[in-house]
């Protein structure tokens, strides 16, 4: 297993095309139910009618999905609950399906209505975060320091971060090495595929999530995932 989790962190040009494909669809997918969501629906129908989406744009199956409603956007991966969407709620969403066998794994935040001035100022120092993050993922960097830069961008725009990694490799398994964490030292290569995720929760209050594919190109990172802008925090 461990010589296998070494072959695959390098990925083919069909695998890369094929998770460059799962990763659009399921973005185009998540979007089409960011659309539709209205006050008073409950969280389960809306992760219900995810699910139909991310099917309807050719996965095989839905893998996960996390898709929280205000207050439940403060935790990372809870159940559905019957809790309703209210005017001006965040709707965070973390979820991918399952693609000829290989996975897409998506994070976004909107808010159904109009944001806070807050809420504002906290997404546009997490996507800063998410933008240095993935600049800093050339050729030859430890996956180790790009964690470690990780967490010094955050600290510089005053967000606590206290998660154990900043993305993961993705292909057949949801997570695969490398990953961008302390303890994993191996220098990126082209062909790695990352799923690159930026977040920050506070448990039942609310939380925000950017993730987004990144591709390592002989010249850098390349974001794969360009349908919905996470530049700013979209009001729906």
């Amino acid at each position: 297993e461990p010589l296998l989790q070494g072959v695959r962190m390098i990925k083919t040009p069909a695998e890369i095309d094929l998770l460059c494909r799962a990763a659009t669809s399921t973005e185009r997918a998540l979007m089409a139910t960011y659309s539709t969501a209205r006050p008073g629906e409950k969280e389960r129908d809306l992760v219900a009618r995810l699910g139909a989406n991310i099917l309807q744009s050719g996965a095989d199956l839905p893998s996960f999905l996390f898709f929280t409603v205000g207050p439940n956007s403060g935790y990372a991966h809870p159940d559905p609950t019957d809790i309703e969407l209210q005017p001006n709620d965040i709707l965070k969403a973390d979820c991918g399906g399952w693609f000829s066998g290989y996975f897409s794994d998506i994070g976004r935040t909107v808010v159904v209505g109009k944001a806070s001035d807050e809420q504002h100022s906290i997404y546009n120092r997490l996507a800063e975060v998410h933008r240095k993050t993935i600049a800093t993922m050339l050729p030859g960097v430890p996956a180790s320091e790009v964690f470690r830069q990780n967490v010094e961008f955050y600290k510089e725009v005053d967000i606590e971060f206290n998660l154990p990694f900043a993305g993961h490799g993705l292909g057949l398994y949801i997570h695969e090495k490398p990953m961008l964490a302390a303890m994993d030292d191996t220098p990126l290569a082209p062909n790695m595929v990352f799923a690159v995720e930026t977040r920050v929760r506070w448990p039942g209050v609310q939380g925000f999530h950017i993730e987004d594919l990144v591709v390592i190109r002989g010249d850098g990172p390349e974001i794969i995932t360009k349908f919905m802008d996470t530049s700013r925090l979209l009001e729906l």
